[in-house]
């Protein structure tokens, strides 16, 4: 929830045609609700340091796997109107879902990539969201983030990118067939 006074004057400071601060939160992937307690906040009646913790019902005993995931919160999104001129609407719409779909780092490089989020260095880019970007966010949405383990995790959400990629690639190869050609 918290990313630093750091991270926070960066993005106080930084001059960008688009800016964003993310809050996510951990809660409970089988009941939606919150999996910590916001500071003073408690259940009646308060009178125990448990009190102010959440009361979390396991389905499964795991070793492995949590059903405790971040999900994002709230977004804030600052837009400089001097510099968003150079993009569409459609462009700086699409912009705007990547970055608050997505937890992207706003200092990532992402110049290797055919992404929507080069779009500021070189409008002629993309009119949108890419195959790429696509292919991320179903595969972000796609995977099930129950590992435990931050590595596992991340391995996860990775297979599961690559996985929805792979299945873009395939249906952009078989409309991109003639007619008469066999398909699978």
């Amino acid at each position: 929830m918290d990313r630093g006074g750091a991270a926070l004057r960066r993005f106080q400071e930084t001059d960008r045609p688009v800016r964003w601060w993310q809050v996510s939160m951990p809660i409970n992937s089988e009941t939606g609700q919150r999996a910590i307690s916001l500071p003073g906040e408690c259940q009646a009646p308060c009178t125990s340091p448990v009190d102010y913790a959440p009361a979390i019902s396991t389905f499964s005993a795991s070793r492995l796997r949590t059903q405790i995931v971040d999900n994002i919160f709230r977004t804030i999104v600052i837009l400089d109107v001097d510099d968003i001129s150079q993009v569409s609407i459609t462009q700086l719409a699409d912009y705007i879902a990547m970055v608050s779909l997505a937890q992207i780092d706003p200092e990532a490089d992402t110049s290797a990539y055919a992404s929507i989020l080069n779009v500021f260095d070189d409008a002629s880019i993309s009119l949108g969201l890419t195959e790429w970007d696509k292919a991320y966010l179903s595969g972000l949405y796609n995977a099930e983030r129950s590992q435990k383990n931050m590595r596992s995790g991340k391995t996860e959400i990775a297979a599961s990118i690559q996985r929805a990629h792979t299945r873009l690639v395939d249906r952009a190869e078989q409309e991109a067939a003639p007619e008469d050609a066999p398909r699978d």
